[in-house]
């Protein structure tokens, strides 16, 4: 009988002396391994691409985006939030959102109960200053918690634009 080396990408190799018929069952548990190892390569990269795509739209919005868990700590906070809300974006991640802004009354009581909230304009503390903004909330209601998306919308957009009319000479 002759000697033979299985070989899987450089990293496994198994010397086989005496082939037998559980040679076949061990090669076909192999392939299964690589093409599932292939697979899960495959998903993973795909995944990153949808992430990357996501974070670039986030961080490319005029909306502030802010996204915590149920715990409140601090997921998501694209630029122009922190820079509403004069934090910073990258030292804030991770902390309670209660923590970096006192979060108005009406706010509170949507996140209590999971409750959604469209264009509503309030005004929160950060940094010990007042900061008026025009909110969206978007629970994420999930069996293993829930967790929240916040829009703040551009107040100069959202208020109507008034215009003067002068009449000249």
């Amino acid at each position: 009988r002759q000697r033979q080396m299985c070989i899987r990408d450089s990293s496994l190799g198994c010397l086989v002396e005496n082939q037998s018929s559980a040679d076949l069952s061990l090669t076909l548990a192999i392939a299964r391994e690589v093409g599932n190892s292939l697979l899960t390569d495959s998903l993973l990269a795909e995944s990153n691409r949808h992430l990357n795509q996501m974070y670039g739209l986030l961080e490319s919005m005029d909306d502030g985006v802010m996204a915590w868990n149920e715990q409140g700590v601090l997921q998501f906070l694209n630029v122009q939030a922190a820079r509403l809300l004069h934090l910073d974006a990258q030292a804030s991640q991770g902390k309670n959102i209660a923590d970096l802004v006192t979060l108005p009354a009406l706010l509170r009581r949507a996140i209590k109960h999971a409750r959604g909230l469209n264009h509503v304009e309030v005004t929160f503390e950060s940094q010990h200053q007042f900061v008026d903004a025009v909110i969206t909330l978007k629970p994420i209601v999930e069996a293993q918690g829930n967790s929240f998306i916040l829009l703040l919308h551009p107040v100069e957009q959202m208020r109507p634009v008034s215009y003067t009319h002068l009449t000249l000479p």
